[in-house]
């Protein structure tokens, strides 16, 4: 999995249990994926403990194509096993994050074009990342930034950005991280609007000039498909 190459997230997708991981194709290592193990290691602290690695375990992958031309997006949606103990699956669920109505993604994508806001980044550059042989620990460090979204990119579904706030010269770790948006929320009956953030994306190319993203729907869209298959819908 993507380790030192890339960044990850989980996600869910309200009122289903399901629980999945994103992640850019291109970050992992071994392109047969049948020769994976299919685990992942995460931080995890459960009640009373101390801090240990917590395994996940996937169940199969999904690859989002076009149907015109059968061409793969460089993505890869990991399944989580479906009999995953519930105290793992309650740590996953806080974990991850909500995926949004398809529709209101792309509206919120076009408005955000159309002002040329602001989007942000969190992942795990190569730069502040640290293997300790010896004790056979890894530690990583997680950073983010912003920049411009712009409506100017080549392939479809996906997005620009420019003018990044990332001054390293180095991007390379930041693939597969998720892209969100900064939006106004208030909840019914509430007087205070808060600040919430918005998952718009997934991070697959960036350089100090610009960086490019592809729009969360396309891993919406292979997950409800994958979701109305399993209930039989």
């Amino acid at each position: 999995m993507p380790f030192f190459n890339g960044t990850g997230f989980f996600v869910h997708f309200p009122p289903y249990k399901y629980i999945f991981y994103v992640t850019a194709k291109h970050c992992i290592e071994d392109s047969k994926l049948k020769e994976l193990k299919g685990n992942l290691k995460i931080s995890y602290t459960s009640e009373g403990t101390k801090p240990h690695d917590m395994e996940v375990s996937f169940s199969e992958y999904l690859f989002p194509h076009y149907e015109d031309t059968l061409e793969e997006e460089d993505l890869v949606i990991c399944v989580v096993k479906k009999d995953i103990e519930m105290e793992k699956l309650k740590e996953l669920k806080n974990r991850a994050l909500t995926l949004e109505n398809q529709k209101n993604i792309e509206n919120l994508l076009l408005k955000l074009c159309k002002n040329g806001d602001n989007i942000s980044l969190v992942g795990f550059p190569k730069e502040y990342q640290e293997i300790n042989y010896d004790e056979k620990k890894l530690s990583l460090e997680a950073k983010s930034y912003s920049g411009k979204i712009k409506n100017n990119s080549k392939s479809r579904l996906r997005y620009g950005f420019e003018e990044a706030t990332w001054k390293k010269e180095i991007y390379n770790g930041f693939s597969g991280s998720p892209v969100f948006t900064i939006q106004p929320f208030q909840k019914i009956g509430e007087s205070d609007i808060k600040m919430s953030p918005i998952i718009i994306g997934v991070l697959l190319t960036a350089t100090k000039y610009r960086g490019e993203f592809i729009s969360i729907n396309v891993v919406t869209d292979l997950i409800a498909k994958y979701i109305i298959k399993e209930k039989g819908l």
